[in-house]
């Protein structure tokens, strides 16, 4: 007789993705514009927004660490997400812009840093049904849809001010989730591998790397200025809502045919025209913020600039790191491309900003570009490396 399966938390799972990425879609849209009502000049949004994203380049690595070492994961995690939530209550008392670094820094660092560190609670409670985990994670996108949807609406009567208060409230109940939610598996601790730097000095997970930042790094306008750049551009606040919410939708409808397109067209020649896509993609929105057909179809292109690149790159991951390296290869990939990346990439548009604001877009698309230049020269699927 076969050992039956102990019972899924589902909606307990699925809860956490669901006010996770909700805060996210909290935050990303209208951050910038609060902090714009509180009188910020453009370089301290930049600033703020970066640290948003920065703290992805060491916190990942930092509780990974801490758990794999204490063996207490669901237990960090819920700590963690409480110091995040306390961290960003503490903004009632002191909104200036040092304060306002100090605390954001820590409350991402303790949110989104353990994010990775869920997703092996969530692996845990999916042994034997891991064909279950993209129905889990799908309520992370409902979620990001969710908030961004409603808070359009919300500001369209209501001040910005609230902002705050409804970030914490998701920040809350992301907590609650934790503590109704345990680990099924002890923690392992990792033994000692190969070293890591004997991938990156291949010359295709060099290029890899490289190339994908720059691709992450050209999103930082989109992520830090794009509400602003719409709003002085006569969009009223329900409709950049749509517009953000017609991304992720497009995100999920490639997501979704994703093993086909990667059956039918093929990795390489797929990523290269995500790559290019997405140099368009910012083309598109510097030179007609005003045109609600040019936002939407740029929009929509985020299924490829977003979706594509980060599914094939985390295939390519899978084929050139190896089982031994996967997680450092995965931590490499959120702490590099996507954390430094975005940092360096909301930074340098917050400088650029006052300079030309369609110009910091052109940049973006420059930076793209110069991506697409790199993965075209550098980047190949595992069964064409023989051929380089």
């Amino acid at each position: 007789m076969t050992k039956e399966q102990p019972s899924l938390p589902y909606w307990r799972l699925s809860s956490f993705y669901f006010f996770n990425c909700a805060v996210l879609g909290a935050i990303l849209p209208y951050w910038g514009l609060y902090m714009s009502s509180l009188s910020f000049a453009y370089a301290e949004i930049g600033i703020i927004s970066a640290v948003l994203m920065a703290s992805n380049i060491v916190a990942p690595y930092f509780w990974g660490w801490l758990c794999d070492h204490s063996g207490r994961r669901i237990s960090i995690i819920r700590l963690g997400n409480f110091i995040a939530a306390v961290s960003f209550a503490c903004l009632w008392m002191d909104d200036s812009f040092y304060t306002m670094v100090g605390l954001i820094f820590v409350c991402s660092f303790c949110w989104q840093g353990l994010n990775s560190q869920f997703e092996i609670i969530t692996l845990n409670n999916l042994t034997g049904r891991v064909h279950v985990y993209s129905q889990i994670r799908l309520w992370g996108s409902v979620g990001f849809i969710a908030a961004v949807s409603a808070l359009g609406w919300v500001f369209e009567s209501q001040p910005l001010t609230y902002l705050p208060i409804i970030v914490l409230s998701l920040l809350l109940f992301m907590w609650v989730t934790t503590l109704l939610v345990g680990d099924r598996n002890a923690s392992v601790r990792q033994q000692a591998n190969t070293p890591i730097t004997e991938n990156i000095r291949n010359p295709l997970i060099l290029g890899l790397i490289v190339s994908v930042t720059l691709i992450y790094l050209s999103h930082g306008t989109y992520y830090g200025f794009y509400s602003i750049y719409l709003a002085e551009s006569g969009i009223d606040n329900s409709t950049i809502g749509m517009l953000w919410t017609l991304a992720v939708i497009a995100e999920l409808i490639c997501f979704a045919v994703m093993a086909k397109l990667f059956h039918r067209i093929g990795i390489r020649p797929l990523f290269l025209f995500s790559v290019v896509m997405t140099a368009v993609r910012w083309l598109g929105i510097g030179y007609l913020p005003e045109s609600l057909v040019m936002l939407a179809a740029c929009q929509l292109l985020h299924g490829l600039s977003f979706s594509v690149v980060h599914a094939t790159v985390i295939e390519l991951i899978r084929q050139h790191f190896g089982d031994h390296n996967q997680g450092r290869g995965q931590a490499l990939y959120c702490s590099i491309c996507v954390g430094l990346g975005q940092a360096v990439g909301v930074g340098l548009s917050g400088w650029l900003w006052d300079w030309s604001h369609a110009g910091t877009f052109y940049l973006s698309a420059a930076i793209a570009l110069l991506a697409g230049a790199i993965a075209w020269r550098w980047v190949y699927p595992k069964t064409l490396e023989s051929a380089i």
